[in-house]
């Protein structure tokens, strides 16, 4: 699809934050038909995202652009460059390229900040973070393709790229949507404050990725958490690992001792007196890093934490980045919480085994196991579940489960099996 032409033809792909809007609109139930609608579109190149490389236009394309999407004549739009509201995103042989995407985003909240009445000198400021800020966020799909890879020890297909693309947009509308709505609660004459957010966040830009800005990921996590776990139950954010175990009464590997000392829980849920009853690991957008080495350091670190909860018996489940971005995928961790919360003492294991057991056959007899990955976390997983149910682990069991179903991307299994569970 080319960047000039009729207005209706460019508004799909020019606002990442019409995406936001569109799944936002939708009812509960069609949020999966709804990703999975936009990862076939985006895989079929029918859908542009602000990765796509043909979204970097010269001044003179930029300016067809927003013309043809807003409501500026030429001579207003020449106005913006001069006064230095819209910044390229990288430097090209011949000319600087701009970004057509981002640029329509910031026109459309340059109009709130003028609304607001914030000066033109903390205009153009805040332009000039908005701009790299923005496409630094978008370019962290390389780093996700990167991670699938080290994690699956192959490339990614088509629509497992489209399917990352996706989550990485949908990342980097939220935190945008998160520093414009930081800046604009700030009072327009308090510019002290404002130049400093924006300084600190000229600053971070580099390392600054979706999970990074504001905590936003994981207060979506946390918001969930606290509906669920509520007083006296207690939750520990950040908390060193060493505060939940008891260290001196178990053999600890010279790498479990380090993390143990050195290393923390996302979130550990505690009962009235501070016994943890199970940890939450969000690993979002960026957690591995962005070469191949930090990726192998927290991978061994990763794989350090699940065996120190083994030893520990501390029912362990990890959240992907989707469980802070999508409601359908909240909706799941919320009762899925509900249920551990509700069936901890009480659940029968011989049913939750016989659960797991049926959804690990459906997996199994429908050729889920689609690499070698797949095969050695099922020859790793039944011995466990067995060991679970002849101790009576209810809790360790249901934290299996949700491994199972994270592992296969079988979350509708999951709501079935949590919804048995329930009656």
């Amino acid at each position: 699809m080319g960047l000039t032409g009729r207005k209706e033809e460019l508004l799909p792909w020019l606002s990442t934050l019409l995406f936001r809007k569109a799944y936002n609109g939708i009812k509960p139930m069609q949020g999966e038909d709804f990703l999975k609608n936009m990862v076939m579109m985006v895989a079929n190149e029918r859908l542009m995202l602000h990765d796509d490389l043909d979204n970097l236009v010269s001044k003179e394309k930029l300016i067809e652009v927003i013309y043809a999407n807003t409501k500026l004549n030429e001579k207003e739009v020449i106005d913006l460059f001069n006064k230095g509201l819209i910044f390229p995103v990288e430097q090209g042989l011949d000319n600087p390229l701009y970004h057509a995407s981002i640029t329509i985003d910031f026109l459309r909240f340059l109009t709130k900040l003028q609304i607001a009445g914030y000066p033109a000198k903390l205009q153009q400021k805040i332009a000039e973070m908005y701009f790299p800020l923005f496409w630094d966020m978008c370019t962290d799909i390389d780093y996700e393709i990167s991670s699938f890879k080290n994690d699956k020890g192959r490339d990614p297909s088509k629509f497992e790229v489209a399917y990352l693309r996706v989550i990485n947009e949908w990342a980097a509308a939220d935190m945008m949507t998160s520093i414009e709505e930081k800046i604009l609660k700030l009072e327009p004459e308090g510019n002290r404050e404002l130049e400093e957010l924006i300084k600190e966040e000229a600053q971070k830009r580099n390392r600054l990725k979706k999970k990074a800005n504001f905590g936003f990921q994981e207060n979506q996590i946390k918001k969930v958490i606290s509906e669920i776990w509520l007083s006296p139950l207690k939750c520990f954010q950040g908390r060193e690992i060493k505060a939940f175990v008891d260290i001196q009464s178990i053999n600890w590997t010279d790498s479990e001792k380090k993390l143990l000392w050195g290393g923390h829980f996302d979130f550990a849920l505690c009962d009235e007196s501070g016994v943890i009853q199970i940890a939450i690991e969000y690993n979002g957008g960026g957690h591995y890093g962005k070469s191949s080495n930090e990726s192998e350091e927290v991978r061994k670190r990763d794989s350090t934490k699940k065996s120190i909860c083994d030893k520990a018996a501390i029912p362990l489940i990890i959240l992907t980045a989707e469980f802070a971005l999508l409601k359908e995928y909240q909706k799941i961790f919320k009762m899925f919480l509900t249920v551990f919360k509700a069936k901890l003492k009480q659940a029968d294991s011989d049913i939750l085994f016989n659960h797991i057991q049926q959804v690990l056959n459906s997996i199994i007899t429908n050729g889920f196991t689609a690499d070698k990955l797949d095969l050695n976390e099922t020859q790793l997983i039944t011995p466990r579940l067995e060991m679970y149910k002849s101790q009576g682990r209810s809790d360790m069991l249901l934290a299996l489960l949700w491994q199972v179903c994270s592992t296969y991307r079988k979350l509708p299994e999951l709501t079935t099996t949590l919804t048995k569970i329930c009656n």
